[in-house]
């Protein structure tokens, strides 16, 4: 047998999955201080059983796990798997190769494994023992243990030759039978005594044993009666439950049918919704419409000012043309005098000229000179002439031009006035438009505001609708529960009420009898007679047996009822003839003495109520029983009647005739004879209330 491998994985500072193979020969792990060479020989003695965290060098058992550093995070668990070579059978299991693997989570849970699969530390322990390969062994001498070993004691030392020499296990194994045999004989020690114990119990013990077996073939009686009662409970159940289920159909109805309404509801509100998101588009419409309008008026304004400042530069240039044409015009004025001027001074050049011809004809030789000077000046009289003329197609041109001007300017200015005239009627247009939507706006405004109101008065609305609704619904659901309980509860009643439960079956036999037509049969004492609440425990307690005692109209009914149960095997029953009872009552001076006592309730008789025809056999039962509020006032009364008369406490304890007392705690009982009725018709009352009440709460939902 030999190490084979060694697989570790988040032991100490193997934080990843680290393998060692080991062949035949001698294997060394070196490297630095720190590097983790000790980290290796304690896997190995942490695998093979190691329990002790300061034998690994550490704190505790999780330290031994991989803490993480700055580039690694921890890892959750340690690991380690050593695998033998077992092919000499030195282990005694049938591999030729073991493997034993060690688990720890930061749980502080642990795991271990033989061949994968899971055993205890026991097991593995046991496995090493005597094979030198335990944590103890000399197989593994960690740092300073041989030291360690030769400084202790011999006895200390002995482990490791034990160990050696193979005994180990044996002595183990002496050690652990030493204790079995120890324990062995507490055991029989115990048994010894507890035989004693039981002998001396053997004579009580078959007593119980008759009457367990008694109780045993009653009790097998009482589960047969027990579950021909449960079928007919389950038959009532399921009856019941059949109508629940329509109960619950018409209600699931009901609730579609208010649902239908909340979805309405909803559906109007989801309306008047939309119809305010639509009004708020309409808003953002018209405010944008408003901007654009504001814009295209800011525009128009400062179009206005603009043909206004033209208009005036018109005006100027206008004034500045007609201040020139009225200047050109008296300009135009003045050469058409010189014109004139000049005409008449032509027409007087020519008519000296023709004078002239006439004269040089007729000194034309004389006078050859002058006509000469003459001549020299018309040519220069029609070049001025010429000039003149030029001068004013000149002016005519250019007056022609100033108008030409003044029309243009003049057209020019009507088309401005036009064009301000339709600016202004745009404007106008643009005013009314924006003071319609304007009204509009506000209009819109106030029907958002109105919608706004509406729309928070339905939310607050359909919020108090649905809270109303929840609420009628939780109070509609506990109405429900609780009628369920009470009707339970009444069914309950009235069934145990026709089956007669809690009745002797001798009793139940007769009263069956009864409804059957069985003559001379009046009823069951807890039937005939009426107790108020607060005195059911102590009428109870004071009759006793007797309440189920059957009440006959004479000894003939009663020997009648009595073969009756002997024909049909059905039990015992105690009959009351009314012609024989006889009543009884305390004395005048007992009565005296009675209501000088304090703490007296009455006598048992007087507190409860019954018809006339059963008064003997109410007095006879109840005329000498004495009811008082507590024990010790019992206690009094008792002694100073003498002892003679039953006394029974509110409480349900007695003082019985001769000074006996009964009392402790009563059993709560389910079949409660005497207040069965007055339970029912409590029941049946608030049945009918709460029928009421679920009614009211359908009508609001």
């Amino acid at each position: 047998m030999y190490l084979k491998r060694l697989e570790l994985a988040g032991f100490k500072s193997f934080a990843d999955r680290t393998e060692l193979e080991f062949v035949p020969g001698v294997t060394a792990v070196v490297g630095p201080n720190g590097s983790g060479k000790s980290n290796v020989s304690d896997s190995i003695r942490w695998v093979l059983g190691e329990q002790s965290a300061k034998s690994l060098r550490g704190a505790k058992m999780e330290d031994i796990i991989f803490a993480g550093s700055d580039t690694r995070k921890p890892v959750n668990f340690a690991e380690v798997t050593l695998t033998l070579d077992n092919t000499d059978r030195s282990l005694d299991v049938e591999y030729s190769e073991v493997s034993v693997t060690r688990r720890v989570y930061r749980s502080g849970d642990s795991e271990y494994y033989i061949n994968n699969r899971s055993c205890r530390l026991k097991d593995i322990m046991e496995l090493f023992m005597d094979t030198g390969l335990g944590k103890e062994a000399y197989s593994i001498i960690g740092q300073g243990k041989i030291e360690e070993i030769l400084s202790t004691k011999s006895e200390d030392r002995r482990g490791i030759f034990e160990e050696a020499a193979g005994i180990v296990k044996y002595k183990t194994r002496k050690r652990e039978a030493e204790k079995k045999l120890d324990d062995t004989e507490q055991n029989l020690v115990r048994i010894h005594d507890i035989v004693s114990e039981i002998t001396e119990q053997i004579g009580p013990l078959q007593e119980q044993a008759e009457t367990a077996k008694t109780y045993k073939e009653l009790h097998r009686q009482l589960v047969e009666h027990e579950v021909a009662l449960y079928v007919q409970q389950i038959e009532a159940a399921h009856t019941k439950w059949e109508a629940a289920t329509g109960r619950v159909e018409e209600l699931k109805h009901l609730l579609i049918g208010q649902t239908t309404q909340a979805s309405k509801q909803e559906a109007d509100l989801e309306h008047a919704r939309f119809h305010v998101t639509q009004i708020d588009q309409s808003i953002e419409e018209l405010q944008q419409v408003l901007l654009t309008v504001s814009e295209e008026t800011e525009k128009v304004e400062g179009q206005r000012e603009v043909l206004r400042e033209r208009m005036r530069n018109l005006n100027a240039n206008r004034q500045q043309t007609m201040e020139q044409m009225h200047r050109i015009t008296e300009k135009q004025h003045g050469l058409e005098a010189e014109l004139a001027e000049e005409q008449e001074r032509a027409k007087e050049a020519d008519r000296r000229m023709t004078e002239a011809h006439a004269s040089l004809q007729e000194a034309e030789g004389q006078f050859f000179s002058m006509v000469q000077s003459l001549t020299d000046d018309v040519e220069r009289l029609k070049s001025d002439y010429f000039e003149k003329l030029n001068e004013m197609a000149n002016l005519r041109n250019e007056n022609r031009h100033q108008e030409q001007l003044l029309k243009t300017s003049e057209a020019r200015v009507e088309r401005q006035l036009s064009g301000k005239k339709q600016l202004d009627e745009e404007e106008e247009q643009r005013l009314a438009q924006l003071s319609q939507l304007q009204d509009q706006l506000e209009k819109i405004v106030s029907t958002i505001q109105e919608t706004g109101v509406r729309y928070k008065e339905l939310v607050e609305g359909m919020r108090e609708g649905q809270a109303r609704l929840e609420t009628a619904r939780r109070e509609l659901r506990h109405w429900e529960q609780k009628r369920e309980a009470a009707k339970s509860r009444f069914d309950l009643l009235k069934e145990m009420q026709s089956e007669f439960a809690g009745f002797q079956q001798g009793v139940k036999e007769i009263l069956k009898a009864r409804e059957r037509g069985f003559k001379g049969i009046h009823g069951a004492v807890a039937e005939l007679v009426v107790v108020p609440q607060q005195y059911e425990t102590a009428m109870e307690v004071a009759l006793g047996g007797a309440l189920q005692n059957v009440v006959v109209d004479n000894e003939a009914s009663g020997r009648a009822a009595i073969a009756h149960l002997k024909q049909h095997n059905a039990g015992r029953a105690t009959f009351l003839p009314l012609d024989v009872i006889r009543p009884r009552t305390l004395q005048a001076s007992d009565k005296r003495q009675l209501e000088a006592e304090s703490g007296v309730v009455g006598i048992a008789s007087e507190l409860v109520t019954f018809e006339e025809a059963y008064r003997p056999i109410l007095e006879g039962l109840l005329g000498n029983v004495i009811i008082t509020e507590k024990l010790e006032q019992a206690n009094r009364v008792a002694r100073t009647l003498g002892y003679r008369y039953r006394v029974v406490t509110l409480e349900g304890d007695i003082v019985n005739a001769g000074g006996s007392m009964t009392g402790g705690a009563l059993k709560k009982n389910s079949t409660n004879l005497l207040g069965r009725n007055r339970q029912s018709e409590e029941l049946e009352a608030q049945l009918v209330e709460i029928d009421q009440a679920i009614s009211g709460h359908t009508t609001l939902m």
